[in-house]
């Protein structure tokens, strides 16, 4: 529909008065814009109109009002999987998602995290063209929330933020979470079964929005240790960000050499040690060099939430395939775009055990137990 020009003029006034005021605001009575405008009301009711259709107004006997921007459906076709640099089987994960996401008229694509950026700069993802994010992993922070709720832009986290802080917020959101607590306490049943009580475990240290994994881990190992619980093979360095900062790709390679270098200068070093698998992968091979063998001399177990291959060697561990986590966040966000009112709901994913033969016979084993016995009987 052509409209003529003093209308044309009319209405971009009219809009230039809108993105002025905040969604909800009353715009001034019809008769003091034609008063102030020296127009007729036909004229400024025909602008008044067309931005009624555009949904950017709310007309009512009430008055005209700003209308909250449009959300829900989808407007790119595009959805984006945050995630931090050289992340875990990166590439592959995003082809899986995306025979996912092309089936129901999407495309994933892959924004590497940047924890500096991202704080100093919350509102760079609105430069994307995407109807939502998928945050992976621990990329997601307080910010980026708040930027995204309060442009209407949904959300999936695929790692649960420190309760305390959703609450602070009031965020509501949809969140996936592996069961990594309770699979770490798995871990240390079998290590006590084998007669382990010095088990250690080191991990880079992590942002406040999840820093409870730490805490929960800390309050596990004095629940399954007790009188044995030492504080000293609790290791928790710097954070993974300031390493990738200092030895890119070789980050973890030198996190496991310093945390070797701490944990078995001890007076009394851990007979075990369980971490995240590529932490305790680069430890096996600092604790061959100084001439010690696994699981001869210390046990190694690990614990794996990032990915999809289940090729872990030799190790025993605990192993959530990141794909069903990716999966279920996929499809919420992908419901939530097309429907901004459904209600946020959460996932928990349970570990599998992975079956090596980087677990032996440790000090407080009962073999070793009942060998005391004989030799202290003089057999």
């Amino acid at each position: 529909m052509a409209f003529p020009s003093k209308q044309k003029d009319i209405y971009a006034r009219l809009l230039d008065d809108i993105e002025r005021y905040r969604p909800g605001a009353k715009l001034p009575p019809e008769r003091e814009y034609c008063r102030h405008l020296k127009i007729a009301r036909e004229t400024l009711r025909h602008a008044l109109l067309r931005l009624e259709k555009e949904g950017r107004i709310i007309r009512s006997q009430a008055g005209t009002f700003i209308a909250a921007p449009k959300t829900g459906g989808k407007k790119y076709g595009m959805v984006a999987l945050v995630g931090s640099k050289g992340g875990y089987q990166h590439d592959q994960v995003l082809d899986e998602l995306n025979l996912m996401a092309k089936a129901r008229g999407y495309q994933v694509i892959g924004i590497t995290f940047e924890e500096e950026l991202f704080r100093s700069k919350p509102g760079v993802l609105l430069n994307f063209p995407v109807d939502g994010f998928l945050f992976r992993v621990s990329s997601l922070r307080e910010e980026q929330i708040d930027i995204m709720q309060q442009n209407h832009i949904p959300l999936v986290a695929l790692n649960r933020m420190d309760t305390q802080i959703q609450q602070n917020h009031q965020f509501r959101l949809d969140w996936a979470e592996c069961a990594i607590v309770a699979g770490y306490g798995l871990l240390l049943d079998q290590l006590i079964a084998c007669g382990h009580r010095r088990i250690a475990f080191f991990d880079f240290n992590r942002t406040p929005e999840y820093r409870y994994f730490h805490r929960d881990l800390w309050n596990l190992f004095q629940e399954k240790l007790g009188k044995h619980f030492d504080k000293e093979l609790f290791y928790i360095g710097g954070s993974s960000a300031d390493w990738w900062r200092k030895y890119g790709e070789e980050y973890t390679n030198r996190y496991a050499r310093q945390a070797a270098d701490k944990l078995f200068n001890l007076a009394e070093p851990p007979t075990a040690v369980a971490a995240a698998y590529p932490l305790v992968a680069a430890l096996k091979t600092h604790l061959t060099a100084r001439g010690l063998q696994v699981p001869l001399d210390v046990s190694l177990m690990f614990a794996q939430t990032t990915g999809m291959s289940r090729n872990f060697g030799d190790f025993s561990g605990i192993w959530f395939n990141e794909l069903v986590k990716l999966r279920w966040g996929l499809d919420r966000l992908l419901l939530h775009i097309e429907n901004p009112k459904l209600e946020p709901a959460t996932f928990l994913q349970e570990p599998l055990f992975i079956e090596g033969t980087s677990v032996g016979e440790g000090p407080f084993s009962h073999k070793q137990e009942i060998l005391k016995g004989i030799v202290s009987n003089g057999a």
